[in-house]
């Protein structure tokens, strides 16, 4: 598979301006290389975090330390790994698209128009700017258990939520738990997005992006190869 790898050197999908969904090779600090997914739509390249199509159920129940190097199929269902994340997101301003496909087999988006994660030290904690989209906002709302923003990553084997509770156990998979949640894209069990699904939604993607561009959106999703 590796002569499929495009080998880009850029610091970023964004910057390798190309117009093939694909595999790449970034370089977002120097001599650190990361193999990513780029998205390429009117509004730039995404690079994917997150993929749940719900082809691998049984990855997402893991613990902290494959939360935090990655894991699964780039191409597939997978999540990049928190270091990594948290690598390319404070590198220079970024912004997030969480997209879901309803039930319904419909596209939804959730904007936030700024997105970092913290380091380890501070357990991979979240922020997340303004939001807009269709989607409803599940992250940042403010509604009680619904406060994902500026939350801790908790996992089954590290429990860093405000609840009582221990939600990545009860939920199935690691996430930025409050008490316990109005959103969790990684579970086998589910997707559950509070204003859209209650575990029913067929995918999610999450993508980030350097804050250089703002119109438009990826046209590519789960099916994407």
């Amino acid at each position: 598979m590796l002569e499929r790898v495009k080998k880009g050197r850029m610091e970023s999908c964004t910057a390798i301006k190309q117009a093939h969904n694909g595999l790449y090779v970034v370089e977002p600090v120097p001599n650190k290389l990361l193999l990513v997914w780029c998205i390429f739509g009117e509004d730039g390249g995404w690079t994917l975090i997150q993929r749940n199509c719900r082809k691998n159920l049984r990855i997402w129940d893991t613990t902290w330390d494959c939360y935090k190097k990655g894991f699964g199929d780039l191409k597939n269902d997978h999540w990049l790994g928190n270091e990594h994340i948290h690598l390319l997101s404070t590198q220079q301003l970024h912004h997030a698209r969480f997209r879901l496909r309803s039930a319904a087999g419909k596209q939804h988006l959730a904007n936030y128009d700024s997105f970092s994660l913290e380091g380890e030290n501070q357990c991979y904690r979240i922020r997340l700017g303004r939001y807009s989209g269709n989607a409803g906002d599940a992250m940042t709302s403010g509604e009680p258990s619904a406060g994902h923003d500026n939350m801790k990553f908790s996992t089954r084997d590290q429990d860093n939520d405000l609840s009582g509770a221990h939600c990545a156990q009860m939920g199935g998979g690691g996430w930025w738990y409050d008490n316990c949640r109005f959103a969790n894209l990684n579970n086998g069990n589910g997707i559950y997005w509070q204003q859209l699904c209650r575990g029913d939604c067929q995918g999610s993607d999450i993508l980030i992006q350097p804050v250089e561009n703002c119109s438009g959106v990826p046209c590519a999703y789960c099916n994407a190869v």
